[in-house]
């Protein structure tokens, strides 16, 4: 035997797992950061198109319309920025928090959220079907 209880010829498999898991978990933390990255940046043009539009609105239907519409245009740039200066581990713990706190609410936007990723795929799976 050896020092850690197996014996001198056995293979230790649990080494190899670990490593793999450890790299696989690492690769998934660069997607998540590239992508909340490509996610800040992609607001940045939605940020700037409501303020734009809450212009417009202003001067089509009048300023209390513009002001709802520059609202909502500075809660994107809110949501923008706490997206950009908060980490990754940030965003998870507040996500995770979220969902102990408010239950039905995540699992609505799971349900929301994977009807819309099923007509997506079901439109670039059958591009010239428009009726579904």
């Amino acid at each position: 035997m050896t020092a850690d209880n197996t014996p001198p010829n056995s293979i230790d498999t649990r080494r190899p797992a670990a490593g793999f898991f450890d790299a696989a978990e690492s690769r998934l933390l660069d997607i998540a950061t590239d992508t909340k990255t490509g996610l800040v940046r992609s607001m940045d043009g939605l940020v700037i198109a409501a303020h734009r539009i809450a212009a417009d609105i202003d001067t089509l239907a009048g300023p209390s319309v513009g002001d709802l519409a520059r609202s909502a245009a500075d809660v994107l740039g809110n949501i923008q920025r706490g997206l950009d200066e908060k980490s990754l581990n940030e965003l998870i713990d507040e996500g995770q928090d979220l969902i102990r706190r408010q239950p039905v609410l995540a699992l609505g936007v799971a349900v929301v959220s994977g009807y819309a990723i099923a007509r997506l795929a079901r439109t670039v799976a059958n591009p010239a079907d428009d009726n579904t």
